[in-house]
């Protein structure tokens, strides 16, 4: 015979025990535990266990950034409550998203596992005196309080405050909910807390802006418990034990997975890599960029090669342009893992893909298998492949930019239409801030073969 007294101490005591027994009270999927949720699952007993036992905290916020996708609102906004209700429901939680429909659905929610049979049967019936859409009130004074990013939380106070997504992806890009967001979380939120020595505030997010609330957080000098989880292994992630091949969640958010997500780098950046940057780096601009109609025949191949399928490395990038005498015309960029067997094998593809026949000419980055790679090209196909010699090879990347850039500004580069322009030109835009920037390299070069290299260049104004 299960002896019930025993379970309900077992699941009291163990939060991620806990979390797996209510997953399915509230979600059809099937639970795929990462190393990722049992983490922060561990790091939200800490802080429950602190709550019951009435400690002082060692910092102001508990601050969790993660990409979407990782059942972040499941675990903090829904199923922890419940826990530390189930221990002593005199606490009392406040819960804020962007969305009072988002905060309010938390609190529906969690009603549906405090109501559940299994619930009552383990830890009793919680006994409600109050019970409104987004608001609930236990017989021991607790309960649930949900609102929004602004929204009014006079006459209650905490002993623990979730934000969950204080903003929304569209919200990021006006300064004025940036700003209302942070005022809110920094001047409203801390004066609705039973004991400013004990009350924890929780702030889960996904990056969206460098002045999101998580970076005016951490930039205003508060104390801080920053976790930090991106979908890869950056220099930004603060738990690397929790990644496998690289990856945070490699059964749900695998590289054919986040590769679709890739097309967009500036989004990506932020969401998935917790790296916000500027959209503009202040380098290049995306109105410099002409969409062009107008195809040259001769086209010039410039090959930055990686020669790797693994996608935590940099990929090789191929840039296909051509040149009409006064401007470089962009055709195609592209961006793929792929080993230098690989590439050969699907060469053949990219140029029928690309119109790329022998009248034209590929120039290969010289690197240490730099002269092998021309000579396989050579041998296998039928354009015409040198490695590039330009003064750029030897120049840093900063210095190639900073060299490209007025070339682009005043009009001298023009992209063809296609669906890789978005991905090419926030790639130059977030320069020095992304993650790859074959873009700029490879831009460089050909600005530098075209343009700079041709004493009879203008530039155009």
């Amino acid at each position: 015979m299960i002896n019930l007294n025993k379970v309900s101490n077992k699941l009291k005591d163990n939060f991620f025990l806990f979390f797996q027994l209510y997953w399915d009270k509230i979600s059809p999927d099937t639970l795929i535990v990462s190393k990722h949720i049992e983490f922060i699952c561990n790091e939200l007993e800490i802080i429950g266990k602190g709550i019951l036992e009435g400690k002082e905290c060692d910092y102001d916020w508990v601050i969790i950034n993660v990409p979407p996708g990782s059942s972040k609102s499941t675990i903090c906004s829904i199923i922890f409550p419940c826990w530390i209700l189930a221990n002593d429901s005199s606490k009392f939680i406040i819960n804020s998203s962007y969305s009072d429909t988002l905060a309010t659905g938390f609190i529906r929610k969690s009603k549906a596992i405090i109501e559940s049979g299994s619930f009552i049967d383990l830890f009793g019936k919680i006994e409600l005196t109050k019970d409104n859409e987004g608001y609930i009130e236990t017989k021991k004074g607790g309960g649930r309080f949900a609102t929004s990013t602004g929204g009014t939380i006079t006459g209650s106070h905490a002993d623990l405050i979730i934000i969950d997504d204080p903003l929304s992806v569209e919200q990021s890009y006006s300064k004025a909910h940036i700003d209302r967001a942070n005022r809110y979380l920094t001047e409203t939120i801390p004066t609705r807390v039973r004991d400013k020595k004990k009350v924890p505030k929780i702030l889960i997010m996904q990056r969206l802006n460098q002045d999101d609330p998580t970076g005016h957080i951490i930039a205003s000098g508060q104390r801080v418990r920053h976790i930090c989880l991106p979908s890869e292994i950056t220099q930004s992630c603060t738990n690397e034990e929790l990644y496998t091949d690289g990856l945070l969640d490699p059964q749900r958010m695998g590289y054919e997975t986040l590769d679709q997500f890739k097309k967009f780098p500036y989004s990506y950046a932020c969401q998935f890599l917790q790296a916000p940057a500027p959209l503009e780096g202040g380098l290049f601009k995306k109105e410099w960029f002409k969409i062009s109609e107008y195809q040259n025949e001769r086209k010039v191949i410039f090959i930055d090669g990686a020669y790797t399928n693994n996608k935590m490395n940099d990929p090789t990038g191929i840039l296909i342009t051509s040149f009409n005498g006064k401007r470089i015309l962009i055709h195609n960029y592209i961006r793929v893992w792929y080993t230098l067997a690989e590439l050969l094998r699907e060469f053949p593809n990219i140029a029928q893909e690309n119109n790329i026949s022998g009248k034209d000419e590929i120039l290969v980055e010289p690197k240490a298998s730099g002269k092998d790679v021309v000579s396989m090209f050579q041998s296998m196909f039928s354009v015409p492949t040198n490695e590039y010699t330009g003064n750029f090879i030897k120049a840093s990347k900063m210095e190639r930019a900073q060299t490209s850039a007025p070339y682009c500004q005043s009009g001298n580069v023009e992209i063809i239409v296609g669906s890789w322009n978005e991905v090419f030109v926030q790639e130059l835009q977030m320069f020095p801030n992304a993650k790859h920037d074959e873009a700029i390299d490879l831009l460089a070069y050909a600005i530098e073969h075209f343009l700079i290299q041709r004493d009879s260049f203008i530039i155009n104004v």
